[in-house]
């Protein structure tokens, strides 16, 4: 997997709030969880954390 972008990794481990979403679950969203430093960083941070879900269905994936 590629490496994260180091800022990107001081944000969300200094964060208050993660909000997550709203896209495409397969195509926007997971892609962005894939990454190894991002799903850690998330894991570790103390930051309380959201997941905003798409208003509308989408075909194969609600």
């Amino acid at each position: 997997a590629p490496p994260a972008y180091p800022e990107a990794i001081h944000a969300l481990l200094n964060a208050e709030m993660i909000v997550v979403g709203p896209g495409s679950l397969y195509t926007s969203v997971l892609p962005n969880l894939l990454v190894p430093d991002i799903s850690q960083a998330i894991k570790s941070s103390r930051a309380f954390r959201v997941y905003v879900c798409n208003v509308a269905t989408q075909p194969g994936e609600t």
